[in-house]
């Protein structure tokens, strides 16, 4: 049995008028908009700046002005879109930018079936946004991302690091199989090293440990009110590690050398997206074998870097599981 850990990530903005805000709606709104998406809601925590769902397929956060929506598997995110729309303009706010995204699939067959092609996904979508613009990025590198966006309105700068890590050797994904007593989510992350992993920059505030393994954790960063969030699929041939934070570039090197230390994945993508240039990355034991960089939403530099870890003798063969 395998499961697909890329996730989908689906990002929308909307214009605030008169105090107007996405957070007003309540949780079972918010449950209705991921069940369309065919994922399951099992947590909920409240920030000062967001809403957190941890999810039965990775992670949903509510702000203000702003919704993201990243799910893996075999979701249907596009289904969510009209629920969230919807939501929106029961407050009276219109959306200013949407952007979905994702890594190439690792199993793209499996996945419904306006996901499994970027072609199908492009129709589906551009019956839902004509004005909508297509990009790819990494076209040297294992894996290309691919995204979609549409703006209407003047956007946020919301500043993204993504990182993407696969090949987990199995002393690292050792720590992320159910234990007998089970354990809670916390006390994996806890165990793991995750939450010193991210201490210098932010704190973990939900985590659940599926069974028979895998973790998802979510997170607020200390300084400008982002989330940051986690997921940890640790299958045999297929081991995947995810790692998002909405947190300014000078946070950016830190987090990635902490991260790569913890999970010291074969291979891994850095994203970086926001107005202001990446910051350089320097990276122990990991040699960059690709960049690219292009724009998104007419004026915002998006970059995608990859970096090979030195041969070492880790076995990287996981236990079998899925999350």
């Amino acid at each position: 049995m395998v499961f697909e850990a890329c996730e989908k990530r689906l990002e929308m903005q909307f214009e605030q008028r008169g105090g107007a805000s996405m957070r007003a709606h309540s949780v079972s709104a918010w449950i209705d908009v991921v069940a369309a998406a065919g994922a399951v809601v099992l947590s909920h925590t409240e920030e000062a700046e967001f809403d957190a769902y941890v999810l039965s397929e990775s992670s949903l956060f509510v702000y203000d002005g702003c919704v993201v929506l990243i799910t893996c598997g075999q979701t249907r995110v596009f289904a969510a879109i009209t629920g969230v729309l919807e939501l929106a303009r029961s407050s009276q706010m219109a959306l200013s930018t949407l952007c979905y995204s994702h890594r190439d699939f690792a199993f793209p067959q499996l996945q419904a079936p306006e996901h499994q092609s970027l072609q199908c996904e492009r129709e589906a979508l551009a019956r839902l946004f004509p004005d909508g613009f297509y990009s790819t990025l990494g076209a040297q590198q294992p894996r290309q991302w691919h995204a979609f966006t549409c703006a209407r309105l003047a956007r946020t700068d919301r500043p993204l690091l993504a990182v993407y890590m696969e090949g987990i050797p199995q002393h690292a994904c050792a720590h992320f199989v159910q234990a007998s007593p089970v354990v809670s989510g916390a006390d994996m992350a806890r165990r793991a090293g995750v939450d010193a992993c991210v201490a210098a920059y932010g704190r973990s505030i939900d985590a659940h440990a599926f069974s028979p393994c895998g973790l998802s954790v979510n997170g607020a960063m200390h300084e400008g009110g982002g989330h940051w969030t986690l997921h940890v699929t640790p299958e045999h041939a297929n081991s995947y590690v995810s790692f998002e934070a909405v947190a300014d570039r000078r946070s950016h090197p830190g987090l990635v050398r902490a991260l790569l230390a913890l999970f010291e994945p074969a291979a891994v993508c850095v994203l970086t997206c926001s107005v202001l240039a990446p910051c350089s990355m320097q990276v122990p034991h990991y040699t960059q074998s690709a960049v690219e960089s292009g724009v998104l939403l007419g004026d915002l530099p998006v970059s995608l870097r990859s970096y090979a870890r030195a041969l070492s003798t880790h076995d990287t063969t996981p236990k079998l599981g899925v999350r």
